[in-house]
């Protein structure tokens, strides 16, 4: 019996070690996620209004010509906009940020290779 209290003792003094040592680690991470949010929540603040600046209509004609401005051919542009036009039914100058930003990684890409 003396075996299995002396288990016990060292066991709950385990523990708590454990806890004592865990105990700033999850403050700190509570802090970070903290700050992190804050931060994003900022960010997010700042962002907003240009997102909704960029999320106005354009014509097809004007969304080709960036895309063709762009070093799309004029085929290539075209068929692009009947994409953006069959899912959205619109075309946005935020549609046309992300066809560049798919150009450029496309580019990148071929660079790197």
């Amino acid at each position: 019996m003396d075996n299995n209290a002396e288990i016990v003792k060292l066991v709950n003094e385990l523990y708590d070690n454990i806890r004592e040592a865990i105990t700033p680690i999850v403050e700190a991470i509570k802090k970070l996620a903290d700050s992190l949010s804050t931060a994003f929540l900022e960010a997010w603040k700042e962002v907003k209004y240009d997102i909704n600046y960029f999320d106005i209509n354009i014509s097809r004609k004007r969304f080709t010509k960036l895309l063709i401005s762009i070093g799309y051919q004029r085929n290539d542009a075209n068929k692009i906009a009947w994409k953006y036009h069959e899912e959205k039914g619109k075309y946005t100058l935020l549609d046309f940020l992300i066809e560049n930003r798919k150009k450029e990684d496309l580019k990148n890409d071929m660079v790197r290779n």
